[in-house]
């Protein structure tokens, strides 16, 4: 016995309504994050890239600027809810002004404008034999 034969029309109707709106909505939405590609920079010897992002996690979530390296031949791999982790190195809060400078092919500078200490909620020091500093935060 189906549920459309157990139940009278208009509660069938409406059921059916209910579920295709719910399924719409998981669908839109999906209950994770938006990652917005930045801008990216290829260190001198072309070896790692620096990508700036801006994550915007829906539902009144603040955005949140970061910075993520990646050895050049590799691309980065959303998680289950739309976030990029690997290699996020720096991270604050909102929509920020953010600058990658290469010093060298091992050494990478990141200038955020504006950007206080209460607001920055990573900003690691090195990733893999690259070094980091931190300019204007």
């Amino acid at each position: 016995m189906s549920l459309t034969t157990s139940l009278p029309k208009s509660h069938a109707s409406a059921a059916a309504l209910a579920a295709l709106l719910a399924a719409l909505a998981s669908f839109g939405c999906g209950g994770g994050c938006d990652e917005r590609f930045v801008i990216d920079r290829l260190s001198p010897d072309e070896h790692t890239v620096a990508s700036i992002y801006v994550r915007d996690c829906g539902l009144g979530a603040e955005e949140m600027t970061h910075v993520n390296l990646r050895p050049r031949e590799e691309k980065f791999q959303p998680d289950a809810g739309g976030v990029i982790k690997d290699g996020e190195v720096f991270t604050v809060a909102g929509h920020q002004t953010v600058y990658l400078t290469w010093k060298d092919e091992r050494s990478l500078e990141i200038r955020c404008v504006g950007c206080a200490g209460d607001k920055v909620f990573k900003n690691e020091s090195s990733w893999k034999t690259v070094s980091i500093s931190y300019v204007d935060r």
